[in-house]
């Protein structure tokens, strides 16, 4: 059965462009996410990357506006920002952890750790249940969420072990009125575009978590391996396969522990091992998560119009993601897009949601 017709498609992205251009003017960049593209080959430069998140991206059957509904975000990382005091700092701290990790020295980190990159970033993520006509708090499902951070990240590249450690610092605030304008607004034009009875403008923003606002601060480590990687060629073209691994640990606003591990294959054309190279890939990633605490469901310290107790939170949550990409050259330069599909088992136990959900990411790098 056909699920969009020519009009569905203009009237959707019609809508994308629309909600990208009323969220444009109030964000300026964010981490940078190296799920999927190795971060050593991407940030040895300029880098700028844009992310949109939306339950919309996972198709019209899955697309039901409750969980995880809307993430935008931008970064911009560039060799100077490496001299800067404040990245000075971060820099160290990130020897200093190495070395800590490694009973090795902050000596040691400097012989065996090569700098890749700093960089700035700033990010929405928004979460709603799914009576968004109630004006009430919906005790059975989820609370209204929504968090805005700024954030500073530094990446080192250890050749010896063929990793990447990441440090991030955030600020930001939890429960500000920027969802609630950017939501009721896209839901508006959504208005225009079909029957006002088959969209419901959301009307709960004002019981979200923090609501009218909250300050809120998070620490994120990562560090990414290669497993194993491999190449070969099939009909004059270059197959590669790789598989990665990522720990990720978290202190803030959520505190929570994950593993993932990404496998992909693709094939790369042109004049391989050139800028002029091209590359196709296809991928599939798994991540169990432990979640210790979250103030998007947990709330922090306002007090809030509904919150969910620990005792209800889900400490084991599994997230899986497939999708595919593509970069090319752009003279000297190379611009890498990707679509992922993702699926998340429940973090809680809500009487009126289901045990999974879903959303579609888009995501454009361009490095310089």
């Amino acid at each position: 059965m056909k699920i969009f017709s020519k009009r569905n498609w203009i009237q959707f992205w019609t809508l994308c462009l629309l909600q990208l251009t009323m969220v444009l003017p109030t964000m300026k960049a964010q981490e940078i996410i190296h799920e999927v593209f190795p971060t050593q080959d991407l940030f040895r430069s300029h880098a700028f990357q844009f992310n949109l998140e939306n339950d919309l991206f996972a198709g019209l059957r899955l697309n039901d506006d409750r969980n995880y509904t809307m993430g935008l975000s931008f970064s911009y990382s560039k060799p100077e920002f490496n001299e800067y005091g404040y990245f000075k700092f971060q820099q160290n701290l990130m020897r200093h952890l190495w070395a800590f990790g490694n009973g090795k020295t902050v000596q040691d980190a400097d012989k065996e750790l090569k700098l890749l990159s700093s960089g700035i970033s700033l990010s929405n993520k928004s979460f709603t249940p799914e009576d968004l006509g109630n004006t009430e708090p919906v005790f059975s499902d989820r609370p209204y969420a929504n968090i805005t951070l700024v954030s500073s990240t530094v990446r080192f590249y250890d050749s010896k072990k063929s990793r990447v450690h990441q440090l991030s610092l955030s600020v930001g605030a939890l429960g500000t009125p920027l969802a609630k304008w950017v939501q009721i607004s896209f839901h508006e034009i959504h208005r225009f575009f079909y029957a006002p009875s088959q969209v419901v403008v959301p009307r709960g923003w004002d019981n979200q978590i923090s609501n009218p606002g909250e300050p809120s601060i998070q620490i994120h480590y990562s560090r990414e391996r290669y497993w194993r990687k491999s190449r070969w060629y099939l009909n004059e073209k270059k197959v590669f396969v790789d598989l990665r691994e990522n720990m990720d640990a978290y202190l803030g606003y959520q505190t929570q522990f994950s593993y993932a591990m990404t496998a992909r294959i693709g094939w790369k054309g042109g004049p391989i091992g050139t800028e002029r190279e091209r590359r196709w890939f296809a991928y599939a990633r798994l991540r169990p998560q432990f979640i210790a605490y979250d103030a998007l469901l947990q709330g922090q310290f306002r007090p809030s119009a509904y919150t969910l107790p620990a005792s209800e939170i889900n400490r084991f949550v599994l997230e899986t993601s497939t999708g595919f990409g593509v970069s090319w050259p752009v003279g000297q330069n190379r611009i890498y897009t990707m679509y992922g599909f993702y699926v998340k088992s429940a973090e809680a136990d809500f009487t009126d949601s289901p045990p999974m959900h879903y959303w579609g990411r888009l995501q454009l790098i361009y490095t310089w």
